[in-house]
């Protein structure tokens, strides 16, 4: 069974192609063997709603998901984030569509749902880059960038920072060297929305069918460089408050926005809390020159902390690693194992609740048959 890759609705023709439709998909799609299903995209999502772009057009989509992949990590069958590919029932044009399945994801961007509670958010499906977005003025955090970009290599997805508004700041140059030191070999793209520098490199970056989401604080300019990159004002800005330099929330639910050169944009609310949701091996690509020194330790499970024989350590007495940079690596790792001891301490309540659960109904229908 092949997909059909294009379509129409009176005169307009949609090419899922030119929304990063691939045979990775084309595969998994075929695989659910059920010909009455067609494929997909999910565009925007809005308070549990979202819109789809099918071969016959953008449709809207309502209620839970009857299947999932289940393979990153989302809190359940019913999470559909903006960016992934569903297999749908059409049904009649002005209904909502019902998802039947989201199909296997490619890749992520997740991070820990905010405050106590022990889950994933999951901020957007299917993406290739992720244009990490700081400002050169208020935001700029280099710690914050190490956390985000070790949120997208757990993901599947590639890295790029974006230093954006640069006709604010009067340091660009020793900025940029920050960035870089802790950019493990990521490309560093300097930007300025407001006079349109450094749009022509992101264009380059962005290749034909390419999904591209921006990640970053709120208000440091990712809708404002979406605009510059489309060329028109299609989504608002914000201001910054003077009296922290923070920014304001102007996208409040991510959606997909397909380029006029080719690619596609996912623009996301801005991050207030960066909290980790990841494994170790994203940690050791962040922290590439750490994780290929520690080849060199003389113990094969040193920790970098007080073991003999660190080579990591000694790096960083010859001055080789900062060590404000070793100690950043220590603070994400010790937040990661918290975090997965706390994963795990959840899953062995949950499944005491149900096997209690399943041992009441049992002792229930035994009643019954007595």
């Amino acid at each position: 069974m092949l997909a059909p890759t294009s379509g129409a609705i009176g005169s307009t023709t949609v090419k899922l192609s030119a929304w990063g439709w691939s045979p990775f998909f084309q595969q998994r799609f075929e695989q659910l063997g059920d010909p009455s299903l067609v494929p997909a995209r999910v565009v925007r999502v809005d308070r549990g709603a979202a819109r789809l772009v099918t071969e016959a057009g953008q449709r809207r989509a309502t209620g839970t998901v009857r299947r999932s992949s289940g393979e990153d990590g989302s809190d359940g069958p019913s999470i559909w984030a903006v960016g992934d590919w569903c297999a749908v029932t059409p049904g009649h044009e002005a209904d909502p569509v019902r998802v039947e399945a989201i199909l296997p994801r490619r890749s992520h961007f997740l991070r820990k749902a905010a405050g106590r509670a022990v889950g994933a958010q999951l901020v957007a499906a299917n993406i290739d880059l992720v244009f990490v977005v700081t400002d050169l003025a208020a935001d700029f955090n280099t710690r914050r960038l190490e956390r985000l970009m070790t949120l997208t290599w757990d993901g599947g997805a590639r890295p790029v920072v974006v230093l954006n508004k640069a006709d604010l700041c009067d340091q660009l140059d020793r900025r940029r060297l920050q960035a870089e030191a802790v950019a493990a070999g990521t490309s560093v793209l300097v930007t300025s929305a407001l006079d349109m520098q450094g749009l022509d490199e992101l264009h380059a970056t962005i290749g034909a069918g390419a999904t591209v989401a921006f990640i970053g604080s709120s208000g440091v300019g990712k809708s404002a460089l979406i605009n510059g990159l489309l060329g028109r004002q299609r989504l608002r800005t914000g201001s910054v408050r003077s009296r922290d330099g923070r920014g304001t929330h102007t996208t409040s639910s991510g959606q997909l926005i397909r380029l006029p050169t080719g690619g596609i944009l996912v623009d996301t609310p801005g991050m207030r809390e960066v909290a980790m949701w990841a494994g170790e091996a994203a940690l050791g690509a962040t922290f590439s020159e750490i994780d290929e020194l520690a080849v060199d330790c003389r113990f094969g499970d040193c920790t970098h902390q007080s073991e003999p024989g660190c080579a990591v350590r000694l790096a960083v007495e010859q001055g080789a690693v900062p060590a404000a940079r070793l100690a950043s690596f220590h603070k994400l790792h010790r937040e990661l194992l918290s975090e997965a001891r706390r994963r795990d301490e959840h899953l062995r309540r949950q499944h005491e609740r149900k096997t209690y659960a399943h041992y009441r109904r049992c002792a229930r229908l035994k009643r019954g048959m007595s």
